[in-house]
């Protein structure tokens, strides 16, 4: 085969039907669409983005349509479980991103929160509190996004604005 010359190994000693190969190769088509997709979304948002996996779709589906005209061929099964794995890569890919995303959520949440939190104890015209916020807000909000030093600036501020509070709370005589 033009595109992988090598054969494929492994797969079920079972009969797999072509049609069943045509229709996993198809799934596996459209799910490697939509990761390349949302891989182009986290390339432009996220710094370190999860690692997309190799397309395995065309050159399967070539496999698949050398096997089929030889059928019944051991290679459908080989190329049904080489799809299935494919499959599983890109459902861990999507999981990896969706966590990525959801962090980067949570991170956005934590230091709104902790703004308006900051805001009722101190007013918005707290400068160096202001700073420390614009920092952290831009490490998350501007692409492209590196959670890890976006998290250390979050939590640089919420430091702060914990240490702050609870200074002030001392002044004050609240305990």
């Amino acid at each position: 085969v033009a595109l992988d010359p090598e054969p494929l190994v492994g797969g079920s000693p079972h009969s797999v039907a072509g049609v069943d190969v045509e229709a996993r190769v198809a799934e596996l088509a459209a799910a490697e669409a939509d990761a390349a997709r949302l891989n182009s979304q986290n390339e432009r948002r996220f710094r370190k983005p999860p690692a997309l996996p190799r397309a395995r779709a065309p050159s399967l589906r070539v496999r698949l349509a050398v096997a089929r005209a030889r059928e019944p061929n051991p290679e459908l099964a080989a190329i049904d479980a080489e799809a299935v794995a494919t499959i599983d890569e890109i459902v861990s890919f999507n999981q990896k991103s969706r966590r990525l995303g959801e962090y980067l959520e949570h991170l956005r949440g934590t230091l709104e929160t902790n703004r308006e939190r900051a805001a009722r104890h101190f007013g918005d015209e707290d400068l160096p509190l202001a700073d420390l916020h614009a920092q952290a807000a831009r490490a998350l909000w501007e692409a492209p996004i590196d959670l890890g030093a976006a998290r250390m600036l979050v939590e640089r501020y919420i430091a702060e604005v914990d240490r702050r509070i609870e200074e002030d709370e001392k002044d004050h005589g609240e305990v």
